[in-house]
């Protein structure tokens, strides 16, 4: 954990807003520590993110638009673009 990071959690007590990533919220040091944790854009978050964040409030706010685009879960790239020579050994084509 990066000092950042640790110096945010030690001041969380003290903090009235508390902006962060999904990797900051789901820290067992945050645990039950935040009032209300707010998720916006909650449609674009897994639900495995979704609860491991939720475990650092007492009370839960998602917001969202339920029209919006579903989460990216597979990206393809076009078969035009050159892959790189090392690639075949890394990633499996699709």
């Amino acid at each position: 954990m990066n000092r950042s990071s640790i110096a945010i959690i030690e001041a969380a007590d003290r903090i009235q807003l508390l902006g962060g990533t999904a990797w900051l919220f789901s820290r067992y040091e945050l645990d039950r520590s935040l009032d209300y944790l707010v998720i916006d854009e909650a449609g674009q978050v897994s639900l495995a993110d979704a609860l491991a964040m939720a475990t650092s409030a007492r009370n839960l706010i998602l917001l969202g638009d339920p029209l919006q685009l579903a989460q990216v879960s597979q990206g393809l790239h076009p078969s035009r673009i050159p892959r790189l020579p090392a690639e075949g050994c890394l990633i499996s084509s699709v």
